[in-house]
């Protein structure tokens, strides 16, 4: 009947709708990740690096949607806001830990050798090591009961968005972990502005 045919044609807008808000509001996420790495980082280099490296803990994300049950594509997409955010904001919390440690290191020795950024880029990531651990072991268990009981009324369209979520945070805290340190270590660091001669000369000269 034309009723029918109509009817669908309004649910099918409506659900077009809704994923082009949802494709908008992931354009501005990065967008705004973006601006938050470079902020972190001081530098738009390494602030790129991290751009293109995070974005591959969302292939956890992708299997977690190929084996999940048909939940639509907005669930899907939701989860793998959710699993950017979390990504984002490990990957900040270690490029700010290691660009502190860059920049003691540099007021307090200015001739360090060549490998010492290495390694301060492997202790920043073995101090987020347990901050990466807690958060993503914390969601997934409070997303494993909604997997396993997928099955219940009501519970259909939330366990596809769980697979995704627990898919990506598992190859997003590989990400942060490996991948994200080895991008740290590809950048140069942000450089400490050096001091003008006259008030190195000035404070050689005051007494102590």
């Amino acid at each position: 009947p034309p009723e029918s045919h109509a009817e669908l044609r309004a649910i099918g807008l409506d659900r077009q709708g809704q994923l082009a808000a949802l494709l908008a509001a992931l354009a501005a996420a990065c967008v705004g990740a973006f601006l938050l790495l470079q902020a972190a980082t001081s530098s738009w280099r390494r602030a790129t690096g991290l751009f293109v490296v995070i974005p591959a803990g969302l292939a956890g994300s992708w299997a977690g949607a190929f084996v999940a049950p048909d939940g639509g594509s907005i669930a899907i997409i939701a989860g793998s806001l959710a699993v950017l955010g979390i990504g984002t904001r490990q990957a900040l919390r270690l490029a700010d830990r290691v660009g502190r440690m860059e920049i003691e290191t540099a007021r307090a020795r200015r001739d360090d050798p060549p490998g010492h950024r290495s390694d301060m880029v492997v202790d920043g990531a073995l101090a987020c090591l347990p901050d990466v651990v807690l958060t993503s072991g914390a969601v997934v268990a409070v997303l494993l009961p909604m997997i396993v009981l997928g099955g219940l009324a009501g519970l259909e369209i939330l366990r596809p968005m769980a697979l995704v979520i627990v898919g990506g945070l598992i190859t997003s805290s590989f990400v942060t972990l490996f991948v994200v340190p080895t991008a740290l270590r590809a950048t140069p660091a942000a450089e400490e502005p050096e001091q003008p001669a006259a008030q190195i000369h000035q404070s050689d000269m005051s007494p102590a």
